[in-house]
């Protein structure tokens, strides 16, 4: 489903090899990228701790209205063929784990419009696709950087098996302003850009039932 433009194909292009998966991270970001085209947006993808969590995570994204120029998927992803499962995690905390991403877009509109999560257990495996229409937006503005917080990808249980192990039945995402700890690790990964002026557009209140804007 993604869909480059040439100008900023190289920029998209280098990611982590291996069985693991994250949010793109382009390697290096010139300055010169943001220009009156172009914008920066970042944030963080996190999921909830534990086994019993899930093991692809991800949201997607494109340009808000008729005609869809660019579009792209935040994604995360476990190894379960590792045991205790493999992530290269930017952050570790009590209750989330997870990584920042940066994406360089065309400037303009954009809305979050669909989710992906999976869940391996034993010889299961469980898909979940947000089917209802929603549309989370926030502006990429020209020349500048944006950024819209953190998802942080939450399970809900229905139950126990046999041996007692929770049946995850869905999923929900609270969404923060973790600003502070993701410029900490953006401004490591791109010292080179101009962090003093950050833009934010963190959604308040979610048209979906499955966002929940975390109050602090």
């Amino acid at each position: 489903m993604n869909k480059h433009l040439a100008p900023i194909t190289i920029l998209l292009s280098i990611f982590l090899i291996g069985c693991t998966a994250r949010p793109e991270l382009p390697k290096v970001i010139k300055a010169s990228s943001l220009d009156n085209n172009y914008s920066l947006v970042v944030g963080s993808l996190s999921r909830a701790n534990g086994l019993q969590s899930f093991d692809s995570w991800s949201l997607l994204f494109r340009t808000d209205g008729e005609k869809v120029e660019y579009s792209n998927s935040i994604k995360g992803k476990m190894d379960k063929n590792v045991p205790f499962g493999k992530y290269d995690f930017d952050f570790k905390e009590r209750k989330n784990s997870g990584n920042i991403f940066a994406y360089i877009v065309p400037a303009g509109d954009y809305e979050i419009y669909g989710t992906e999560m999976t869940q391996s257990y034993a010889y299961t495996h469980t898909r979940w696709k947000e089917s209802d229409e929603f549309s989370i937006k926030f502006h990429a503005e020209a020349g500048n950087i944006t950024y819209i917080g953190e998802y942080a990808i939450q399970p809900v249980y229905n139950g126990e098996n046999f041996i007692g192990v929770p049946l995850m039945a869905s999923g929900y995402w609270l969404v923060d302003d973790k600003f502070e700890r993701d410029l900490i690790l953006l401004k490591k990964k791109y010292p080179n850009l101009n962090w003093s002026e950050v833009t934010k557009d963190i959604i308040q209140q979610p048209n979906s039932p499955i966002f929940v804007r975390k109050s602090n």
